[in-house]
This record gives C-alpha cells, sequence and structure tokens, in this order.
C-alpha cells in the first residue's frame, strides 16, 4: 500500500495599497494548523505565504508558482493529492474570476490548469475572496459553458476535487473582527474541527464539509454570502480524522526527562539483544510480567516517550556524522511508503517477514502480507506469440506496512549526496507495539546509482530489539548506544570506496579504449 502525501499552498494577503484586510493572514495561518492537526497533512509539505504590513511580500505570483514548482519535484501522479487556500481580495473581470496578488490578477482558471497538470489523486481549492465563484468548475449545468470550465476537464486523471469559493461572481466575501477571520474560512475551520460530524471511523468527508460550509456561511450571512461549492471525489475520502489517544497520551509524558519515576527506577542488570526481553536476572520473569500494565494507554505512554527520545538520538548522529564532503541534503521522512525510491518494496518485505518469521509481528496487522490473482498470468496464453516467454507467476505477493496506524512511529533519515564519488544513504528507526511488548528496529541503507541518480536501495541492515511495556525500558533505551548507528561512518566509507573503485574501473576502461584508437 502506497500512502497518498498531501501537499498544500496556503496564501494570505493583508497589506493591499487600497482597502487592505485585517485577518486574511490569520486565516491562513489557522488554516495551515489544522491540515497539519486534523487532515494528516506534514509541516514540511505545506507551502505557506503570508503578506501583511510587518512583512510584505510583493512578488507574491512568483512566490506561488515556486511552491508550485517544489511540490512537482516530489508529487506522484495519481498518489498524492493537494490543496490550494487563498484568502485576499478578488475580482470578475472578462467573464474570469481572479485572485489578487500585489503583483498581478492571477485568474482561478489559471490555477486549476497548473495544479491538475501534477494529475492529482484529490485536488482541492479553497478560495475566500470576492467575487471567486464566477463560472468555477462545476459539473456542467450550463449547457453552453465553455469546456475550458467544466470539472471533468480537470479531474479527469484524479480521483476527484472539491471546490469551495466564498460566493458568485456578483457577491462580497465578508470577514469580521468579531470572528478574526474571514466568514468561509471561519465556517470551513469550524467544520473541520467539529468532531460531532465525523462518523463512527473518525473520519470527516468532502461531503459533509461541503454541506455544511455552504449551509452555515449563507446562514450567518442573511444570504448575502452563498459560497460556490462543487465535490466530485469518489468514494469515501477521509479528508480530516479525528485525532487518536496517541497524541494526548504524548502531551501527558512530556518533558520525560523531568519524570521522577524514572529517576527512581533501578537500571535492570542487562541491557536487551535480539533473543532475551530486559528482565533483570534477580527478578521472577512471572511476577514481573503480571505486574506490567498493557493497556493502551500504557503502550501508547510508552512508545510516545521513546519515539521522542529516539528522534533525539537520530539528531545527534547526524551532528556526529560531521560529513564534511560532499555537501548532503536530508530528508526526513515518517511514513516508510514515502520512501520513492527504486526497491522500497524490497525493503518493506524484509521489515515484514523478517518480523514474522521472528514471531514479533505488530498488533492490527500493521505488517501485512496479501495474495492477489497475476491478470499477466490469467492472459498469458491468450496470444500465440507469448507461448515462448518466461511463465508469470500465478499469484502475486504484496507486503505492506500500514504508517498511518497508533501503534508505529517511523524516523528515516536519507542523506542525498550531490557528488558522484560519494554515496547516498538512509538511517532511522521503527517503534511499533508487538503481541508482548515494543519492537525498536533499526535501518540502515545504501542508495546505489541508477544512471541518473542515487535511487536504488541496496544492502538493507536492520536489527530488532524487544522490551516489556514498563517504565524502566525508557531508561534502558536511553543508555543503549544502538551500535548499528555507529557503524555507519565505517559503512560509508566501505560504500564509498566501492564506488570510486567502479568509477576508476570506468575511467581506466574509456582511457584504454581511447589510446587504443589513437594507435590506429
Amino acid at each position: 500500500m502506497i500512502k497518498e502525501r498531501r501537499f498544500a499552498i496556503v496564501i494570505g494577503i493583508n497589506d493591499y495599497e487600497d482597502t487592505p484586510l485585517y485577518f486574511c493572514v490569520n486565516d491562513a495561518i489557522s488554516v495551515r494548523e489544522i491540515l497539519i492537526d486534523r487532515c494528516d497533512f506534514k509541516s514540511e509539505d505545506i507551502f505557506l505565504l503570508t503578506s501583511d504590513k510587518d512583512e510584505s511580500i510583493k512578488e507574491m505570483t512568483g512566490k506561488y508558482k515556486e511552491a508550485l514548482r517544489s511540490i512537482g519535484e516530489n508529487f506522484r501522479e495519481s498518489k498524492d493529492s493537494i490543496l490550494f487556500y487563498f484568502a485576499g481580495h478578488g475580482n470578475y473581470k472578462e467573464d474570469k474570476s481572479n485572485i489578487l496578488f500585489h503583483d498581478s490578477e492571477y485568474p482561478i482558471k489559471e490555477i486549476h490548469s497548473e495544479i491538475s497538470a501534477l494529475n492529482p489523486k484529490v485536488q482541492t481549492y479553497v478560495i475566500d475572496s470576492c467575487n471567486s465563484g464566477g463560472k468555477v468548475l462545476t459539473r456542467g449545468q450550463e449547457p453552453f459553458l465553455p469546456q475550458e470550465y467544466l470539472i471533468g476537464k480537470y479531474i479527469e486523471n484524479s480521483d476527484g476535487a472539491m471546490l469551495l469559493y466564498a460566493c458568485g461572481s456578483n457577491q462580497l466575501a465578508r470577514e469580521t473582527s468579531e470572528m478574526q477571520h474571514g466568514l468561509l474560512t471561519h465556517e470551513f475551520l469550524n467544520v473541520l474541527d467539529n468532531e460531532k460530524l465525523y462518523d463512527e471511523d473518525g473520519i470527516l468527508t468532502p461531503s459533509i464539509i461541503q454541506h455544511h460550509v455552504l449551509k452555515q456561511t449563507s446562514q450567518n450571512s442573511n444570504f448575502e454570502q452563498v459560497p460556490v461549492v462543487e465535490n466530485r471525489i469518489t468514494g469515501i475520502y477521509p479528508f480530516a480524522l479525528v485525532k487518536k489517544e496517541k497524541e494526548e497520551i504524548i502531551k501527558e509524558v512530556e518533558p520525560i526527562e523531568a519524570d521522577q519515576q524514572f529517576l527512581e527506577k533501578q537500571l535492570p542488570e542487562s541491557l536487551i539483544d535480539e533473543h532475551k526481553l530486559p528482565i533483570s536476572k534477580n527478578a521472577d520473569s512471572t511476577n514481573t510480567i503480571k505486574q506490567i500494565l498493557y493497556d493502551k494507554k500504557s503502550r501508547l505512554k510508552l512508545q510516545g516517550s521513546i519515539n521522542a527520545l529516539l528522534a533525539k538520538k537520530m539528531e545527534e548522529i547526524l551532528e556526529d556524522l560531521k560529513l564534511d564532503r560532499p555537501e548532503y541534503k536530508v530528508s526526513s521522512y515518517s511514513d516508510i511508503n514515502y520512501l520513492d525510491f527504486e526497491g522500497v518494496d524490497i525493503l518493506v518485505k524484509s521489515l515484514v517477514v523478517n518480523a514474522r518469521n521472528k514471531e514479533i509481528s505488530p498488533l492490527d496487522d500493521i505488517f501485512s502480507i496479501t495474495k492477489r490473482p497475476n491478470f499477466n498470468y490469467i492472459n498469458q496464453f491468450s496470444n500465440l506469440f507469448k507461448a515462448f516467454a518466461p511463465k508469470e507467476p500465478e499469484h502475486i505477493i504484496e507486503h505492506s506496512i500500514d504508517s498511518s496506524n497508533d501503534y508505529i512511529d517511523i524516523n528515516i533519515k536519507v542523506l542525498t549526496s550531490d557528488d558522484i564519488f560519494s554515496v547516498s544513504f538512509g538511517f532511522g528507526y521503527i517503534v511499533y507495539q508487538s503481541k508482548w511488548g515494543l519492537i525498536l528496529t533499526t535501518l540502515i541503507f545504501k542508495l546505489d546509482w541508477d544512471g541518473e541518480q542515487d535511487n536504488i536501495i541496496e544492502n538493507i541492515a536492520q536489527s530488532n530489539y524487544p522490551f516489556l511495556v514498563r517504565d524502566e525500558t525508557y531508561r534502558v533505551i536511553e543508555e543503549m548506544e544502538l551500535k548499528d548507528f555507529s557503524t555507519i561512518q565505517s559503512r560509508l566509507r566501505t560504500w564509498n570506496q566501492e564506488r570510486k573503485n567502479e568509477l576508476n574501473s570506468f575511467i581506466n576502461l574509456t582511457t584504454s579504449i581511447q589510446s587504443a584508437s589513437i594507435k590506429k
């Protein structure tokens, strides 16, 4: 399973020379926060552009295009989604609704075209400006509307689109000091924050958002501002999710270093290895296990604390690496499915199979193995010329990791080299809940050259460390050296030497061929 990555461009402009606005920057900041809190957006995937008198961005058009280009560099067609939000002035001219940047009147239709060109899985537009809903994308109720305005043109390669515009072409969008927001944005935020509107699975769908934003905005303006809305998203799309216990429990135990109960605990006499749980030699293991709480709250409390500790250790390791040459670009991943490299399926398979073989698979089917029919096998005899081709397997085995589950935390750093003589690589950890406790898995891998870039995952090394669910475990991990990570420098030296040997062999071969040609 490849998880959808969600990108956003969020823009708010206050400091217009004519008729300045007061709450558009607040609108944009609040939208960014709720996208992270409720909608599964990562902070690094949201491009926030705000302009006010204290910090004005006059070249907003260029900033918007720069954000779109940056997203395009990492965007996976038909897999990732994107949201565009704008709060500011707008107008309706020559049968077009525009949003007003300082340096341009930007047609909303152009934004649709530019974003749709990415072929997103789902595209969302929330535009809180005057006159924003004139001849916007529609289902096509207007029989003579030009084809360029029809929604189907823009979502033919997507699962769908949701469109929320503050008002029609002949109406004004409101902002009030009482709300500290534009009216449309106020209602949009309210819907996302209202857990009563989420279904029994904790999901808020676009259709619910559209219905309530339209209803509340219209009523609260005495129908002087009626949003233009559209929703063409297929299936039950989880636009927002109810926050689960995990984050709340993590907050309860921070800062963990100051918790006296850990200072009062005595460290076990032996640390953990792959085959032994961290139980003191002098303790009766049966009695010890009976004293341990294995409820969800206790599990997540310890998991959250360990994740915070390991994240800190990862940053320290990055500092200690002292990579002087070349400069490495560091990327962080909290979802293994976001690793957009060749061989990520092999990495996932190694984790899933290893956990199953060692009987340390996570709870809730977080690691899964599924078998599905191979349609190439079924159809391989439909063509006589395929008779001599290699036979396809009857079934395809797929391995997947559900990184969004409460019971797993992932932190992987990928260091990408811009020097062909130096290898790119990744390292990190996975912490997850298993039947009898927590599992810490450390990872190291090389990214080999594919002819254009370091893009092939190879030399995967992993180690597993099981722990019981008890406070003492935190102290054990705190004292651990994570010896696997201490080998990164030596591994890197070996990989770099192998790379240099390959390149030197190629260069020597090239030189010898050239010399032979000259002699002739």
